[in-house]
């Protein structure tokens, strides 16, 4: 009796150790009827499965990724998914995976279960990737960023919003390739825009006309025309938000021969000369008148030596590269645009933005004084002997003060000095023979003041 149960024990013993033996040494394997993807992993040992995932991405990782952008809209050329920094992950695409120990293993070989199938998908991840070639194609194809503009054309409003910088978002980038893996092979690239400086809703209060102003030109002196254009084309659209300021010679630029500009007839030291640039001061000028009558405030203006045709005197702006600037500021509240209009003949500009209809502007002057500043004479041995030649037609002096005065609903509510301007003016030049050159001919002293 005692030998049977010993030997019970000893076979119950041998068995218990023999299981214990196979689940120290069994690995476990994946479910039957489990897929990846494609892949059929039912059955494999996780080495075994993580090796075949990792082969079929070997061969998959070569599909090209087509690229594209919605806004702004863009297509770049396509790139595989590791040339944008992703790349499979087997061991978590395994892991995510349900398997079979050695009793569940048993029982399934002894019952013969089917089993439903069950689908995974593959996990991917990213890893450090050189992006720099792919921020600059993005950068090429959204082209320079463009600050808003606004036009006035055929009598209406044009205004285009401002182009902002765009960026790829690295941060997101990985999120969009892998969905374009799991999905329709299209990576729509994640890009963030930097806060406009005009924002849109800034840009649309630009409604109104607020003031309008014309000078004319003869069309006969075809560099003067010329650069009046230039200048002005460089002028307009551009706007001011509240509290901007406008500068002439920042805007326009150094008046160069390589800039466009033209040589053209100049006023200099209160003589007719020529320079490069010549006739933009009718630009400034213009565009001076078009700023008080609209109420802006006038930071820096100097008239010229001697006065202008194409305004009255005391409302002249000259402009000079690095000595005089025109200067005024949007004392608005709501953002303005300088418009400017090149006919042959005719300037305009055009100040937009949101228009006060009760407020009116007039320009007055008082003060006004002129004086000859006689005639001198010098000698020129290429003048024959009792003949004269006129030199340089000089000009008057001038003097003038003159004021603005600011209406609202018809009640004056300001009045203010806008300049007191002084032409000093020059004295006629005659050439005469300098053999026969005569005192009485000799120079007139210009009278004080």
């Amino acid at each position: 009796m005692n030998k049977v149960l010993v030997g019970v024990l000893a076979s119950s013993l041998s068995g218990v150790l023999g299981v214990t033996i196979i689940a120290a040494r069994y690995e476990p394997l994946v479910k039957p009827n489990v897929f990846v993807g494609p892949l059929a992993l039912g059955g494999l040992r996780k080495d075994e499965a993580a090796f075949k995932v990792r082969s079929w991405w070997e061969q998959t990782k070569r599909d090209e990724l087509k690229i594209s952008s919605q806004t702004p809209k863009f297509e770049l050329p396509s790139r595989t998914a590791t040339n944008l920094g992703v790349t499979i992950d087997d061991a978590a695409t395994v892991a995510q995976l349900p398997f079979m120990d050695v009793v569940e293993n048993i029982k399934d070989k002894v019952q013969d279960e089917t089993h439903d199938k069950q689908s995974f998908e593959p996990i991917y991840k990213g890893f450090k990737f050189d992006l720099k070639p792919l921020e600059l194609e993005i950068r090429k194809a959204v082209g320079p960023t463009k600050p808003a503009t606004v036009k006035f054309v055929d009598g209406q409003i044009v205004r285009t919003p401002e182009t902002s910088v765009v960026q790829l978002d690295s941060a997101k980038l990985e999120d969009a390739v892998i969905s374009a893996l799991k999905t329709d092979h299209e990576v729509k690239l994640p890009l963030k825009e930097s806060e406009k400086s005009m924002k849109d809703e800034e840009l649309a209060k630009i409604s109104d006309v607020i003031s309008t102003f014309t000078t004319h030109f003869p069309t006969s002196k075809k560099t003067r025309c010329a650069n009046i254009k230039l200048a002005s084309s460089k002028i307009n659209g551009l706007i001011l938000m509240p509290g901007d300021k406008f500068s002439f010679n920042t805007v326009v630029g150094r008046r160069t021969i390589q800039s466009g500009f033209q040589i053209a007839g100049v006023f200099k030291n209160g003589k007719h000369d020529i320079d490069v640039g010549g006739g933009i001061c009718q630009v400034s000028t213009t565009l001076y008148n078009a700023a008080i009558f609209a109420d802006l405030q006038i930071k820096q203006r100097s008239n010229h030596s001697m006065a202008v045709p194409y305004v009255p005197i005391g409302r002249d702006a000259t402009v000079d590269y690095g000595t005089r600037d025109l200067i005024f500021q949007n004392n608005t509240e709501t953002p303005i645009a300088v418009t400017s209009e090149y006919k042959p003949g005719a300037l305009t500009f055009r100040l937009l933005g949101k228009k006060d209809p009760g407020l009116s502007v007039k320009i007055t002057s008082s003060g006004y004084r002129s004086w000859s500043r006689g005639v001198q004479t010098v000698g020129d041995a290429t003048v024959s002997p009792g003949k004269k030649k006129v030199v340089d037609a000089g000009g008057a002096g001038h003097e003038v003060t003159t004021y603005r005065s600011v209406y609202k609903n018809g009640q004056l509510v300001r009045r203010e000095v806008l300049a007191h301007s002084k032409y000093p003016g020059s004295p006629k030049i005659v050439a005469v023979s300098k053999s026969t050159q005569a005192p009485a001919l000799g120079s007139q002293a210009a009278p004080k003041g």
